[in-house]
């Protein structure tokens, strides 16, 4: 039985990891025995039946079958904290209640389908009772409800063992999320609301009437059997997809795990060979979401698959069209792998039996010519010794001279769609009821003035209204910053924005240029651009959430609105929006900021230019009265995240990219799980903090405050380190990060810096 080593003082209990035996470092067989001694390898009868040699060639082993590799398990530490803590935050009422997972702590249960476990569901839905939080959604997760939450235990674990036993095992069963051990969850005051999922694929189907593309609802079945389900926004006549993603197990699990940024993702792949048209504008009669019945549509599907590899149901041109797939052939796929073997995987092409009509709203076509730059037959890519103009050198390694190369990344100029179009067909909507349709093609005469030189020479062009996509945003009533491309979520370029366009050689035309620029790798020559500002909290919600997880928030911000008018210069603001340890300490490229010796808050709770302790430097959120009424409070020596064994941790400020607060909210959000791992002590021995919080106010909105330091700096990235305990303002100088003021507020800090509230 794994050894279990009790903490004291506060101590988290921790088990030697099981996978090192404390040793730090593992010996694991090599990748090359299950594939044998042999140089191809079949990867299905590798993974059916794995060949149990070594391959005598292996570049990771060689030969030897086995490898010494750092444990990752226990990230070299030789033990693991048997330590889970479960945090559920209220984001309407800034509440948080936690509770942490040990040995003991949570009553085991006998399930179906898991046998006896840790059931760790009743135990959210206690938590979130107690911040008044209707539904909740785990940060990993955000896109599904929660639903059981189990560790299993294993086989040996049995009620009648002793309690030092049971104990014992259930360590070793929480210490296996050592990777990932605080769960945070998200919640609001209000009930989730029943999906309709009818309704849900009804509005699938309207966006893609909105956007003029297919919504194909596909089923075919696995090389193991099982049938998979696939929503996805296609272009008519679009190939099938060797590869397509699974969203459920039937058609109800797979729209429900499926949103339109879902459905358009891929679509670039998807639509490469893809024929383009002209696009007819929207007949103005049809309001609102169709009304489709989902179990009809399944069934119609089950029913084209009894004698088929699969079926599809496409909605175009309002109506369902039902077609079944057939195999039509195979294709092999060579990987090279790290032990120097290479795998043949085989896929299954699948066709459609027979095409739907041609879409009603499709124009006039769109032709192209071959893209100079690429052999995709061949994977041959127009070699880097060549860009410029300049003739092929002969001593070039990748090339030896003849102007191609193989490379495993796409072309260049037309980023591996071999094609480049004639024009472009683009579209513009918020995905509600608005949408404008445009063709951009080269026209002679079109006049596009001289409004700037690259450093290099290269003069920079500016086309007329109509190629200035920036000039949309009011119609939509967004910001030009708001402008996104539909299937990657990627903000418009600021050229794209502003219809600037740099050409390769005076004499060039402009807008055949801007097409060729923008054109490169586009589905059908499509641009979908959507004007939707993004759906997230407003910054102080997530102010309010980092406080109350006992963490701090930074956010950077730089100005650059003094180059609005240089086309050669990023012009608006740019952010950033993160969540760090409140003790951390900032550091930049060139070392830690100059000023910062230690957190906030001083051993006397007090700060400079401060007249009295901070609010909330007991460890609290400013304005609350201490833990949720029922709780224990926090773990001993847990009310603060506490520094490593290695010393003070710290965190990097990088240089800010989103061009909204929103989209840089929108950011943190998305990669939450992430920072709040990064929060976590790695000591196993230091405790995972346990954070309690009432409900409070939300604070004032600091973006006027951040928006008057990064004018006053305008140029230069300026952060604001917004602690429970305090804030600090950063500035970001050429030789490195420099602390301006610390203080309780940004309103108080810039006071002190002789700069006024706006």
């Amino acid at each position: 039985m794994t050894a279990m080593k009790a903490g004291g003082g506060g101590a988290p209990v921790t088990v030697v990891c099981p996978d090192c035996d404390g040793l730090t470092f593992v010996l694991r067989r090599c990748h090359c025995v299950s594939r044998g001694d042999r140089f191809l390898v079949d990867e299905d009868a590798a993974l059916g039946k794995p060949a149990d040699e070594a391959y005598r060639e292996c570049r990771v082993c060689g030969g030897a079958g086995s490898v010494a590799q750092a444990c990752g398990s226990c990230r070299q530490r030789g033990s693991r904290r048997a330590q889970l803590v479960l945090t559920v935050a209220n984001l309407d009422t800034g509440a948080v209640a936690s509770r942490e997972v040990v040995p003991g702590a949570v009553p085991p249960d006998r399930r179906a389908g898991y046998g006896w476990c840790l059931p760790l569901d009743p135990v959210v839905r206690e938590l979130a009772a107690a911040v008044g939080a209707g539904s909740v959604r785990d940060v990993r997760y955000p896109d599904r409800p929660v639903g059981e939450l189990v560790l299993s235990l294993p086989a040996r674990w049995r009620p009648d063992l002793p309690a030092t036993d049971r104990y014992a095992i259930e360590a070793q069963v929480v210490a296996g999320q050592d990777y990932h051990p605080w769960w945070v969850f998200l919640g609001r005051t209000a009930a989730e609301t029943p999906r309709d999922l009818d309704r849900d694929l009804g509005r699938l189907c309207e966006v893609a009437e909105l956007l003029r593309l297919d919504l194909v609802v596909e089923a075919r079945r696995q090389r193991w059997g099982e049938l998979s389900w696939d929503i996805r926004y296609e272009l008519p006549g679009a190939d099938v997809p060797d590869d397509p993603t699974r969203r459920g197990a039937d058609l109800p699990a797979a729209v429900a795990a499926t949103t339109v940024a879902d459905a358009l993702y891929g679509l670039d792949v998807r639509g490469r060979r893809a024929p383009a048209y002209t696009i007819e504008p929207a007949p103005p009669d049809r309001v609102g979401a169709p009304i489709v019945d989902l179990d009809q549509v399944e069934r119609r599907i089950y029913a084209d698959l009894a004698d088929a590899a699969g079926a599809q149901a496409v909605w175009r041109d309002g109506r369902w069209w039902h077609v079944r797939l057939r195999v039509g052939g195979t294709i092999e796929i060579l990987t090279e792998r790290d032990t120097g073997q290479v795998t043949r995987r085989t896929v299954t092409a699948l066709h459609r039996v027979w095409q739907p009509p041609a879409p009603s709203w499709w124009g006039t076509p769109i032709g192209y010519d071959e893209c100079p730059d690429c052999r995709p037959a061949h994977g041959l890519r127009r070699c880097y010794c060549t860009m410029g103009g300049r003739p092929a050198d002969p001593h070039c390694a990748a090339c030896s001279g003849a102007g191609m190369a193989p490379s495993p990344l796409p072309c260049h100029t037309c980023r591996g769609s071999h094609r480049r179009h004639h024009a472009v067909a683009v579209t513009l909507t918020d995905l509600r009821h608005r949408v404008v349709h445009q063709t951009w093609r080269p026209t002679p005469g079109t006049p596009a003035p001289l409004v700037a030189t690259q450093p290099g020479g290269k003069p920079v062009h500016q086309l007329p209204d109509r190629y200035r996509l920036a000039r949309w945003a009011p119609t939509f009533r967004v910001r030009p910053e708001d402008l996104t491309e539909a299937d990657l979520g990627q903000p418009l370029g600021q050229d794209l924005r502003d219809g600037t366009v740099t050409l390769p050689y005076a004499g060039a035309d402009p807008l055949t240029e801007h097409l060729h620029a923008i054109g490169r790798g586009l589905p059908g020559a499509r641009l979908l651009v959507l004007a939707c500002a993004p759906d997230v909290p407003p910054l102080t919600e997530l102010i309010r959430l980092a406080h109350g997880l006992h963490l701090a928030i930074v956010i950077t911000v730089e100005d650059h609105r003094q180059h609005d008018g240089d086309p050669l210069r990023v012009h608006g603001h740019r952010w950033e929006v993160d969540v760090v340890p409140p003790d951390a300490l900032p550091t930049g490229p060139d070392g830690p900021a100059a000023g910062c010796d230690g957190p906030l808050a001083g051993s006397d709770g007090l700060v400079a230019g401060s007249d009295g302790p901070l609010a909330g430097s007991d460890g609290l959120v400013a304005g609350s009265d201490g833990p949720l009424a029922g709780s224990d409070g926090p773990a001993a020596g847990s009310d603060v995240l506490s520094a490593g064994s290695d010393g003070p941790r710290t965190f990097r400020l990088e240089p800010p990219l989103q061009q909204t607060v929103e989209a840089a909210v929108a950011s943190c959000l998305t990669y939450l799980e992430l920072a709040l791992a990064r929060t976590v002590p790695t000591d196993p021995g230091r405790p995972v903090p346990v954070p309690q919080s009432a409900a409070v106010a939300a604070m004032d909105d600091p973006t006027p405050s951040i928006l008057r330091l990064a004018h006053h700096y305008a140029g230069q990235p300026v952060t604001v380190h917004l602690a429970p305990t305090g804030c600090r303002l950063l500035l970001h100088e050429r030789d490195g990060i420099r602390q301006l003021a610390q203080a309780g507020t940004p309103r108080e800090a810039l006071s002190l810096l002789g700069l006024h509230h706006p």
